[in-house]
């Protein structure tokens, strides 16, 4: 593809006043603390906005449920785009500090949620691209898999899916809908060795749709819906549909899940306090 030069300062600065929207969300919608919804021409958009990382806690996960009911529920709404007001990340995912600080039920409880979250975001029934401006890591990578389609940034951002450098594993529902975007082969490179892929690495191993200039995100997702509008979107409807129903049977009925509580143990623990303190993890291995 062609690649654009943009000093990184207008590169910012392009995204941030092409997001910088100051349309209020619909009287019906939810307000929300950490989202802004709005709706313009047909395409709904949801804008994380909770601060720089955007890094996930339980009020947050609730809030991305919210907003895709109310997406799911506005007949205006016949797409959404779902997207940053950070330049640096999408999100970092689960607040690694907020983490830190429950106790290991309440540790548990969290990634149930997020498990719960993920699956109303992929049960989402219309068409939803996500854009990418920055990192997009763990939780947040995960929940960009759930959409439709994935925009990147060609800047130096990484997505990844570390899972494994946290103990844990990622739960088979989640790599059945991982799978169905990037497929099976690319699977072991994703999940199982818990690296980090530039956004060229992510377009060849099928994570992301598209990469261009940050800037150029907004702009080209909007086309891109736009071009959706123009086609039947009850049969769009209908086939994601069928993609999704043999991953959502897996949803409902997720036996790994129960692995968690054996594996959420003092390597889970190094990895998050390594990750504040800014060193490297010392893992304890049989």
């Amino acid at each position: 593809m062609t690649k654009w030069s943009y000093c990184t300062y207008m590169n910012d600065r392009s995204y941030l006043s092409a997001v910088s929207s100051t349309l209020e969300a619909p009287a019906d919608f939810p307000t929300l603390q950490y989202i802004h919804l709005e709706v313009r021409d047909h395409i709904g958009y949801i804008w994380l906005a909770k601060d720089e990382q955007n890094a996930l806690d339980a009020e947050f996960l609730s809030e991305v449920v919210a907003a895709h009911d109310a997406m799911e529920r506005a007949d205006d709404v016949w797409g959404v785009i779902w997207g940053s007001k950070s330049t640096g990340f999408f999100s970092s995912g689960l607040d690694a500090a907020y983490m830190l600080d429950l106790e290991r039920g309440e540790k548990i409880d969290i990634f149930a949620k997020f498990f719960e979250t993920t699956r109303r975001v992929f049960a989402f029934t219309k068409p939803e691209i996500v854009i990418m401006p920055g990192h997009t890591f763990a939780a947040g990578a995960v929940l960009a898999m759930a959409a439709d389609w994935r925009f990147m940034a060609d800047t130096k951002a990484r997505i990844s899916f570390p899972e494994v450098m946290l103990g844990i594993s990622m739960p088979s529902a989640m790599i059945a809908m991982l799978s169905l975007a990037a497929g099976a082969h690319n699977l072991s490179a994703l999940i199982q060795t818990g690296d980090s892929f530039k956004s060229d690495e992510a377009l060849r191993l099928g994570v992301v749709n598209a990469i261009m200039p940050q800037a150029e995100l907004l702009l080209h997702a909007e086309k891109f819906m736009r071009r959706l509008f123009q086609k039947p979107l009850s049969g769009i409807r209908a086939v994601k549909k069928n993609l999704r129903r043999p991953v959502l049977e897996i949803f409902a009925d997720d036996p790994s899940l129960e692995d968690f509580k054996d594996l959420m143990g003092a390597n889970f623990e190094e990895a998050l306090r390594a990750g504040l303190e800014g060193r490297r993890p010392k893992f304890l291995n049989p």
